[in-house]
């Protein structure tokens, strides 16, 4: 039984027996039994190097640590005095614990663990390792700063109402990446050029020992999608990085894997390289637009992670031929883009699918006709948490509608897939298959010298972006005016933390905010979303920040209760608004659409023009339509 439990009996039920309140307690060496004193445990803590995390600061808001208390007489892997208590980061900068801990009776010493981030399984009873692991997905700053893994320790510590001071020290590593141009490319056409960059084919599993501190048994590799978007620099564009698991790449591994204009490079190292324990690298990419080269070497980061070896590596322009779909895992787009011969020729989404026939999540392939994906034709490539002989199957969607037909299909889930000579897609190899690229389809949205990249999501017939606007911008590049409430109707955006950004009917009515072939959600926009899902906006919802079992999100659409604005910010974490436009025009602002802890509708809702600030979402403009016109 845990130590956390035992403290909740001694400080909750006294009148309980001594002889039932020891019981609790782990089995200490020669049956020594250690009762809870009166002064209670805190903490106080220090990152050696900051640039773990996602911001420059030490820790965030809810991050948790674990701690063991030892006492001097006992050892991590015999008893635990304190055993694996979890404290959170509070708004007021400090780890506050589950419950209230104290320092045990007596003038004996302790010894104190802790680990970032926190792990409910922890060290296991009798063992000094623990299972430790990297984000595959590193995009946002959640996954990035917990990708790391940390480690403090103190010892003879003795019983004072002073903060007990953990010092961190990084166990992973990190890589920053660095594309820098030469002939025929300049920074500003790289950074337009919004390079994507995978780091390939490394373990993300490990165990680590807490009393030798090192890692062993590293298990399970994939790509990692590193975090940050592109940024010009005085040399280089920059702003990528991704905590890397300590390991050795062998001479000739692929390290990085880089798309620019369509065209894919293969990274590799040149001889044995290790990532080492503590230290960050940079690796500076130097690309030649003329040449389609790149040169790459991995310098000496000067983050304060410790020294590095610089080493060189060579990037080659490969090509693939075919289409593996298992390797698809839509962490930064819902919509992959198939590219051959520099030609879109068809479309990847993850999406999902809902009449009275099915209801499920799918990956589904469409062909490319006349410039946009042909909605008519799609071939189910798998259906996501299902088993057996029903993958195959046949998708058709009604434009008009915004409907469905579905045919169901009666194989296995599709791996591999081809493209034609003649564009089509097909499932067998051949000789004659072209080369295919796979690029995720996202919004790259520049506004002067801003440039906002956005995730993309398909749900039915209509393409929204997978998240709320951020611009701080007009298109035209003119800034939209920063205030820090509503309270009057100027034009203007609040910015009330880092991620989230609300805009009153003022902003929208000024000038335009969405790009070229895209718009602000409207009145027949919404409400055929709404029809598609059936008024079950359960499937709208991100769980995470709503705290509801029946938020899915299944259809991907991502809607976090961010709050709003009625003159200052409110709500959080219980709703949020979205303007709504007329369908005549898109600077009128008809109402807002709502998503609720209150119910599980899309609902109509208020529409205050002077005070309100909402989130915005943009669609995309039906291609045939922009073609027609």
């Amino acid at each position: 039984m845990s130590n956390k439990f035992c403290k909740n009996l001694y400080l909750a039920i006294l009148s309980f027996s001594f002889s039932f309140c020891i019981s609790c307690v782990n089995d200490l060496p020669n049956n020594e039994v250690i009762e809870p004193g009166t002064i209670p445990i805190q903490l106080s803590t220090r990152i050696q190097s900051s640039y773990t995390r996602a911001t420059d600061t030490s820790f965030e808001e809810n991050d948790a640590i674990g701690l063991y208390v030892l006492t001097e007489s006992s050892s991590l892997s015999q008893s635990r005095y304190i055993d694996n208590m979890k404290f959170t980061y509070n708004a007021s900068q400090i780890f506050e614990p589950d419950e209230t801990i104290f320092f045990p009776e007596g003038n004996g010493s302790c010894n104190f663990l802790s680990y970032y981030p926190y792990s409910a399984n922890g060290i296991t009873s009798g063992n000094t390792t623990m299972e430790v692991g990297i984000a595959i997905d590193q995009t946002t700053p959640v996954a990035f700063s917990k990708s790391n893994f940390m480690v403090a320790n103190t010892a003879n510590i003795t019983a004072t109402e002073e903060t007990v001071d953990l010092l961190f020290r990084n166990k992973f590593s990190r890589l920053n990446i660095f594309l820098k141009p030469e002939s025929g490319y300049t920074l500003e056409s790289l950074l337009a050029a919004n390079p994507v960059v995978r780091i390939k084919n490394l373990y993300t599993n490990a165990v680590y020992d807490f009393s030798t501190h090192q890692l062993t048994g590293h298990h399970t590799t994939s790509d990692i999608s590193p975090y940050g978007t592109w940024d010009k620099g005085e040399e280089a564009i920059m702003g990528k990085s991704a905590i890397i698991l300590p390991q050795t790449l062998e001479a000739e591994q692929v390290l990085l894997e880089l798309i620019v204009d369509g065209s894919i490079y293969e990274c590799k190292v040149k001889e044995q390289f290790t990532f080492k324990s503590g230290q960050a690298e940079d690796i500076i990419l130097t690309l030649s637009g003329s040449a389609k080269g790149v040169q790459m070497s991995i310098n000496p980061s000067l983050e304060g992670w410790g020294e590095s070896n610089q080493s060189e590596m060579d990037a080659n322009e490969v090509a693939i031929t075919s289409i593996h779909i298992p390797d698809l895992n839509f962490a930064g787009s819902n919509i992959y883009k198939v590219i051959a011969n520099g030609t879109q020729v068809a479309e990847i989404c993850k999406e999902y699918l809902f009449n009275n026939d099915i209801a499920a999540q799918a990956v589904v392939i469409y062909p490319m006709r006349n410039g946009k994906a042909d909605l008519d034709d799609g071939l189910v490539c798998r259906i996501l948490n299902e088993n057996g002989k029903k993958h195959g199957g046949k998708v058709s969607w009604d434009e008009d509608n915004n409907q469905l037909t579905y045919q169901e299909g009666d194989s296995e889930p599709i791996e591999r897939l081809y493209i034609a000579k003649d564009k089509s897609i097909v499932t067998e190899p051949g000789e004659d298959h072209l080369p295919v690229q796979i690029v995720a389809d996202k919004l790259i949205d520049k506004r002067g010298e801003e440039t906002i990249t956005y995730p993309l999501v398909k749900i039915a017939t209509q393409y929204w972006m997978a998240g709320n606007l951020k611009a701080t911008k007009y298109i035209d590049g003119t800034d939209i005016n920063k205030g820090t409430d509503f309270r009057e109707a100027s034009a203007k955006y609040c910015q009330p933390n880092a991620y989230y950004y609300f805009y009153n009917a003022a902003a929208i009515a000024e000038k335009s905010l969405a790009p070229n072939g895209w718009r602000i959600g409207n009145v027949s926009d919404w409400d055929k979303l709404k029809a598609y899902i059936q008024e079950d906006a359960s499937l709208l919802k991100n769980g995470a920040s709503w705290g509801e079992t029946s938020a899915n999100n299944l259809t991907g659409f991502n809607g976090s209760a961010v709050g709003l604005y009625v003159e200052t910010y409110k709500y959080q974490n219980e709703l949020v608004y979205y303007w709504c436009t007329e369908d005549a025009d898109p600077k009128v602002t008809s109402k807002t659409m709502a998503l609720s802890t209150q119910n599980n509708f899309l609902n109509n809702a208020a529409n205050n023009k002077l005070t309100l600030g909402a989130s915005i979402r943009l669609i995309r403009i039906n291609k045939a339509t922009l073609s027609a016109k």
